[in-house]
């Protein structure tokens, strides 16, 4: 029996709309990614040209430590050994230059215990010392 003016709902009953599950994540967009490719520092490692052995100094160094001026030697024995490192990561010029620095306080060394040395002599000749 149809009864007349009554609305029926003809829909299925459910959960109320606050309990429904809802995506609320929206997909953002992914940035583009760009890979550049750099030449290398040294290109003589990759052109075939044999590569120069860049000297470190490092035996002279380690003499000024043990017979001339510790403090100038172990900082050459430090340059010597950053030249060699250098080097083996092919920074050819970096390995140059760190290398005439670990020269440079070698002969620094070298010329400090030699005028110590001197200075030293004068002073027990003249009777100043014990």
């Amino acid at each position: 029996m149809a009864l007349m003016g009554i609305r029926t709902n003809t829909r299925a009953v459910g959960p109320p709309a606050y309990l429904q599950p809802t995506n609320h994540i929206q997909a953002q967009p992914q940035p583009q990614t760009t890979v550049v490719r750099t030449a290398p520092r040294s290109t003589k490692a990759f052109s075939g040209a044999p590569r120069q052995q860049v000297p470190d100094y490092s035996r002279m160094a380690w003499a000024v430590t043990l017979c001339c001026c510790i403090p100038f030697g172990l900082v050459a024995v430090f340059m010597a050994s950053r030249a060699k490192d250098k080097q083996m990561a092919g920074d050819d010029d970096g390995a140059r230059s760190t290398s005439q620095h670990a020269l440079g306080w070698a002969v620094a060394g070298i010329v400090c215990g030699i005028v110590l040395s001197i200075l030293l002599g004068i002073y027990y000749v003249l009777g100043l010392g014990i």
